[in-house]
Parts: C-alpha cells; sequence; structure tokens
C-alpha cells in the first residue's frame, strides 16, 4: 500500500490518515500494519474509528509490532476491542482482580487458565501500550500499570494453583491449628558477572519466595 487512494475514504480522511502515518513513531511500520489491519477487518471496521481516537490507532501501529498484532488477531472485531481499551485511563489491583476473578473460579484447568490470563494481559498489554505513546501519559502513570497488572496476574495465579493443591490435598492449615499454611511461589533471577581477565560471563541463580505478605531470598 504506497498510498491510500485506493481506500474507500473520502479525501479528507485519507489526507488525515497519511499525515498521522508520517508523525508516527515509525512510518514504514504504520503503513504496513494499517494495510495489516484492513486486510484483516475491512475497511469498514476502520471507518468506525472516529477522528479523535484515529492519532492513537495510528501511533499504536507505527509504535508496537506486537501491539498491532493483538488488533490483527482480532479481525473485523478490532475495533471494539480498542476502543473499550483506549478509554480507560487507569485500573487499580482491585479492578484488575475484579476482571480475573471469574476466570479463577471458573477455569476448568490449569492450561485453560494460563491461556485466559495470557488474553486478559495482551487486552491490557494494548491498554497500556495505546496509552503510553500519548504525550500526555507519563512514565509514572505507565509503571503504574504494569505493575497493578503484574500484582493482580500473580494473586490471581496464586489463587488459582493454591485451589488446585487443595482439591488434591484439602485445606492446608498450619499443623493443629485452623490458620491457613502460607503458599509460596518459587521464582529464580539470573544475574551475570563478567571476569576482568577471561572477559567470560558467569551467571548465578537466586532462588526468591513469594507468599502473600512479603518477598524474600531464600538460599540456592
Amino acid at each position: 500500500m504506497n498510498d491510500l487512494r485506493g481506500l474507500l475514504l473520502s479525501s479528507p480522511q485519507r489526507e488525515k490518515i497519511d499525515r498521522l502515518i508520517k508523525t508516527s513513531p515509525s512510518p514504514a511500520l504504520a503503513r504496513s500494519n494499517l494495510q495489516r489491519l484492513i486486510e484483516a477487518g475491512g475497511i469498514n471496521a476502520l471507518k468506525r474509528i472516529s477522528e479523535q481516537h484515529l492519532p492513537s490507532l495510528l501511533r499504536l501501529l507505527g509504535g508496537s509490532a506486537y501491539l498491532s498484532e493483538i488488533l490483527i488477531r482480532q479481525g473485523k472485531d478490532w475495533p471494539k476491542l480498542f476502543l473499550r481499551q483506549i478509554k480507560i485511563t487507569q485500573k487499580s489491583v482491585a479492578q484488575q482482580l475484579a476482571d480475573l476473578e471469574p476466570l479463577v473460579k471458573s477455569a476448568p484447568s490449569f492450561t485453560e487458565f494460563c491461556a485466559a490470563l495470557r488474553q486478559h494481559k495482551q487486552r491490557e498489554y494494548l491498554r497500556i501500550g495505546a496509552r503510553d505513546l500519548m504525550p500526555a501519559v507519563t512514565m509514572e502513570e505507565t509503571v503504574r500499570e504494569l505493575s497493578s497488572l503484574a500484582e493482580a496476574a500473580l494473586d490471581a495465579a496464586y489463587r488459582f494453583c493454591r485451589a488446585e493443591v487443595e482439591k488434591d490435598y484439602g485445606v492446608l492449615h498450619l499443623t493443629g491449628t485452623e490458620k491457613p499454611n502460607r503458599f509460596v511461589i518459587l521464582g529464580r533471577e539470573r544475574r551475570r558477572r563478567k571476569r576482568r581477565r577471561t572477559q567470560r560471563q558467569n551467571r548465578s541463580a537466586i532462588l526468591f519466595c513469594r507468599s502473600r505478605e512479603k518477598d524474600y531470598p531464600c538460599h540456592g
């Protein structure tokens, strides 16, 4: 798509889209992703985007191949997802957890839970990423939104996994008490250290344990 003349748009619309493409982070990427978006959803889907939200769309298409791919995979329904997400300015951890609660309670298997959690995260990445590309949105806002999403996703995974364990072993109580036993999530962080003489890189693994109360390093 070398130009926009082949699209069934009015001349002012074509000129505005072409102007927005030229001012996007990567005009070549924006033009390519716009073509793919139209091929996936049709020109009528593009017409559902108002002039108010068109700059955000073209910035996204020219700013991130990953986020563009999320939209493209929606087919003709991509405007619904884009417009819904772009209008949400922020979400607290509580709001993220409320969205994830049905998934935690009703996912029939671990595999399906993980797939649904990935889909939720992709929708939220689309919202956060599109807003991050807006000039008025600060880095602090973006970091706050990513942190809320990460905390909610971890908590949802914790609660789903705990429920699955308790299906097999019963309620996890501390021995001889009715107090819930702490549930630990293990993670590993890799750190690199360069030797001055050999310039070879060594990797040391540090094990972290996460409970709902706190994070703390373990020996390992």
